[in-house]
């Protein structure tokens, strides 16, 4: 009986997440030396958010700062959507670092 309650559990487990996605929220990025394979370095990441319908709503892009190990913001771009998940506007802004802002150089 135990068996049968197990298998019942997997199978409404199996039932229930099959519309379920999976969503690259960061990536990594890397550099390599001139014709080499071994040197890899990480020199940024892209981290993306997504609303519950798995519409893209920021993607947020960093580079690594290697003396510090910490990452500077390069830029966003943040995405608005209508009740019908059509794209109404897409937002890009770059980061200012001597002023520590945000400034938008395109709006779609």
């Amino acid at each position: 009986m135990k068996k049968y309650a197990i298998a019942f559990l997997i199978i409404v487990n199996v039932l229930f997440k099959a519309n379920a996605n999976c969503l690259v929220d960061t990536t990594l990025i890397y550099t390599f030396d001139y014709l080499s394979h071994v040197n890899k370095k990480l020199t940024g990441r892209v981290i993306n958010t997504f609303d519950a319908r798995n519409n893209a709503l920021t993607k947020l892009t960093e580079n690594s700062t290697l003396a510090t190990n910490l990452w500077q913001s390069n830029y966003i771009t943040t995405n608005q959507y209508d009740s019908n998940d059509s794209l109404i506007e897409t937002i890009n802004e770059d980061w200012d670092v001597p002023t520590n802002t945000r400034r938008k150089f395109s709006r779609g």
